[in-house]
């Protein structure tokens, strides 16, 4: 989503760099 682009935190989403 767009949590992934934005790489704000895994907590968020769970789709960062991590």
């Amino acid at each position: 989503p767009v949590a992934a682009r934005r790489a704000r935190r895994i907590e968020e989403a769970g789709t960062t760099c991590a």
